[in-house]
């Protein structure tokens, strides 16, 4: 459990970052051409900022979850699961109604989602006797460490590029972008290794292993 946790850390929060800060673009590459403009990308890229918010709430409620099932425990996740989808819709229907407007329906599954990690990750607390907390908070703290820099050299990015992507999606902006996604890359890798985060040793395994299969095969 504490592993796992901790590997959607090192994945979820880096891609939380890349898709609150860089949506316009993501989006712009992915859909804007014809009848879909300019205002329709920053309409979704508002969007899906606020499940940015989210993303690690959801994977982790899933994989807690599969925790469960995989314990035969079926009842309290389905409760759990109850409560998540009662507490989405209905704040759902009240954030919509705000400044939010349809954001608020992304910002509610973020809270309800990751409330509901909460509850699942407190109660296999409980349940098995502990957790080491000391190994969450080090490997959390050491993943914010390295996305400050991250979110820095994002900045200077959108700064040095410009707004390319408002003239929607071609293949010079989506050049930059895989440019931009491929620079912040090699950053977290890099600041993974210098922090000593062992999944980032487990990633870079199983590429190195990937290429040997490949090499073989040939």
């Amino acid at each position: 459990v504490q592993y796992g946790v901790r590997y959607l850390f090192v994945l979820l929060i880096p891609s939380s970052l890349v898709l609150g800060t860089m949506g316009g673009e993501i989006v712009s590459m992915a859909i804007q051409r014809g009848m879909f403009g300019l205002e329709d990308t920053l309409l979704t890229s508002f969007v899906l900022r606020g499940f940015s918010y989210g993303l690690f709430g959801v994977g982790a409620f899933h994989f807690m979850q599969r925790y469960y099932y995989s314990s035969k425990q079926y009842a309290f996740p389905f409760y759990v699961a109850l409560g998540v989808t009662s507490l989405d819709i209905v704040l759902s229907l009240i954030l919509k109604e705000t400044v939010l407007g349809v954001a608020g329906l992304a910002i509610a599954n973020s809270i309800s989602f990751t409330l509901g990690f909460l509850v699942l990750i407190i109660h296999t607390y409980r349940q098995i006797g502990g957790l080491p907390l000391g190994y969450f908070f080090k490997t959390l703290l050491k993943v914010v460490a390295a996305s400050i820099p991250a979110y820095g050299l994002i900045k200077v990015m959108q700064t040095t590029f410009g707004p390319y992507w408002y003239e929607g999606s071609s293949f010079v902006g989506l050049g930059i972008l895989l440019l931009e996604v491929l620079l912040l890359l090699v950053l977290y890798l890099l600041l993974y290794k210098v922090l000593r985060i062992e999944m980032a040793d487990y990633l870079l395994q199983r590429f190195r292993k990937k290429r040997s299969d490949k090499k073989v095969e040939r």
